[in-house]
């Protein structure tokens, strides 16, 4: 077997010797975190003591010596509130060194074109950080709305730890009392009706406000699609479209509603705010034709005589035994609004239109004259007024013959 010679083993072994002790050098604590074997030590957090033999060990998760922070920002979160679109705003963020030796760092900056990062101010050359001492960076927002923001910047340092800094834009956004759905009731086929909603701020900014038929949203303008005053989407439109409320402040939106057909009306339209908040308005309504009931004439039931003319357009007939000149006879009257709404009355008493007609044969609107009887001998009290909804309302009609004929009236 070939052995090396005692001399030569002796000068490897030395070799050997010299490359182990290379190894064995003082560690750069800015490499590794604090509190760690060669990290140095915390200013802000203590090493964690070694349990002793015996005490109770908890069960809940305690932070790795990893986790320690080397550097903490003051204020820990940028935050911007209160700001308009046109100024820039700005803040300082100062960085302090938490740990027992001197550190180097870099700042990421943010990644939105919302927020800049300024020049770091340190407070020694060469851009470290001593111990406890603290380096400081300006924060730059730029809004081009009154909506919110979100980014962070991120700072690195010669050890593994990074440090996450959010920014924000929050501003307190106003609060419209305005229920997302205007019932505007009942109208009738071819009227207007105006209903009134109360829109009241009592959030704690101001806000400006449109609002749009929603078959224009999303809109490639607001200044082509914003008209001032009045919105239109059929049957319905709003008034304002355009308002500006201070907190605690009101304002009247008045809903039209024109209905065209009958059944039930909706449609939506959007309100939107200044801080790019959008919400939804329903407006509805339901289109009614009159519908009036003669239900209750006193005295005995008439009916025509054979060959009898009476008026083509008539629902009803009505007859009064023959009265002497000068003298009054009455027949009380109950009618009822069938429909939802009030009904504005006038009763006019016209000619009657007299013609025969043959069995089968049907007569033509044309043929219809309608002429105010102004010698008639009938009138009706009250002569006009207001017809509450699904309501009976009692009329008095009066027979007052001043001659002696053949009185008829429609």
């Amino acid at each position: 077997m070939n052995h090396l010679r005692v001399p030569q083993r002796e000068l490897d072994r030395l070799l050997l010797a010299r490359m182990e002790s290379r190894n064995h050098f003082l560690k750069n604590p800015r490499f590794f975190p604090p509190n760690t074997p060669y990290g140095g030590k915390s200013l802000v957090f203590p090493p964690k003591k070694p349990a002793r033999r015996g005490e109770f060990q908890s069960t809940e998760p305690e932070q790795s010596c990893a986790d320690t922070p080397v550097f903490l920002a003051k204020p820990p979160i940028g935050f911007f509130t209160d700001y308009e679109v046109g100024p820039v705003y700005e803040m300082v963020i100062a960085l302090q060194n938490t740990t027992t030796t001197s550190r180097y760092l870099r700042v990421l900056p943010p990644s939105t074109p919302y927020f800049a990062l300024g020049l770091g101010m340190f407070p020694g050359k060469g851009g470290m950080v001593a111990p406890g001492m603290t380096c400081q960076y300006i924060v730059q927002f730029f809004p081009d709305c009154l909506g919110d923001f979100d980014d962070f910047i991120l700072v690195e340092t010669q050890s593994a730890h990074t440090l996450l800094i959010p920014l924000q834009a929050r501003r307190p956004p106003p609060v419209l009392t305005l229920s997302p759905v205007l019932d505007c009731g009942y109208c009738l086929i071819g009227g207007v009706k105006m209903t009134r909603f109360i829109c009241k701020n009592v959030g704690f900014s101001v806000g400006r406000f449109c609002i749009i038929p929603k078959t224009s949203w999303p809109p490639l303008s607001f200044k082509a699609i914003a008209t001032v005053g009045f919105v239109e989407q059929p049957p319905f439109g709003i008034l304002p479209s355009v308002f500006e409320l201070a907190p605690g402040h009101a304002v009247l939106v008045e809903v039209l509603f024109c209905p065209k057909s009958l059944g039930k009306a909706e449609q939506t339209f959007i309100i939107v705010c200044d801080n790019c908040q959008i919400k939804e308005l329903v407006t509805i309504g339901i289109g009614q034709l009159i519908a009036l009931d003669l239900i209750y004439i006193s005295g005995e039931k008439s009916q025509p005589d054979p060959g009898e003319l009476t008026d083509l357009t008539a629902q009803h007939f009505i007859r009064f035994e023959p009265e002497n000149l000068r003298s009054t006879a009455r027949k009380q009257l109950i009618i009822r609004n069938a429909t939802h709404v009030e009904l504005a009355f006038y009763w006019q008493i016209m000619k009657p239109n007299l013609q025969p007609l043959m069995p089968g044969e049907s007569f033509s609107m044309d043929s219809i004259k309608c002429h105010p009887d102004k010698e008639t001998a009938f009138s009706i009290m009250p002569r006009k007024g207001v017809l509450s909804p699904h309501t009976d309302h009692e009329f008095i009609l009066s027979f007052s013959p001043h001659e002696v004929q053949m009185v008829s009236s429609q």
